[in-house]
């Protein structure tokens, strides 16, 4: 059972940029975009905030990956980025942790 949501857990990163969907008991929130926060273990649900500024947690089924890596025109998050995402691709591994000047870096 932990194995399965530790496999999920590895799916999503901090500070990446999802969208909630087929919540049912609040569906006003399904279409909404967030930032994650972190996975929490003991809930086994991800940590998010949405851009309204609410703080949830939700299962991994509820969250779909926005503007994903080989898209990138989603947002304006992006816009110190400027075309460079094979500079930034360097190392591997490190998911793109430090491409904001170290302030993605944080653990």
């Amino acid at each position: 059972e932990g194995r399965e949501a530790e496999g999920e857990a590895e799916e999503l990163a901090p500070q990446q940029r999802v969208r909630v969907v087929g919540i049912s008991s609040k569906p006003e929130l399904n279409g909404r975009e967030a930032t994650v926060v972190r996975f929490d273990s003991k809930l086994g649900r991800w940590r998010v905030r949405t851009d309204a500024g609410a703080n949830l947690a939700l299962l991994r089924g509820n969250l779909e990956r926005v503007g994903g890596s080989s898209s990138g025109g989603g947002g304006s998050s992006s816009s110190s980025g400027g075309g460079g995402s094979s500079s930034t691709r360097t190392g591997g591994g490190g998911g793109g942790l430090a491409r904001a000047g170290g302030r993605l870096a944080r653990r």
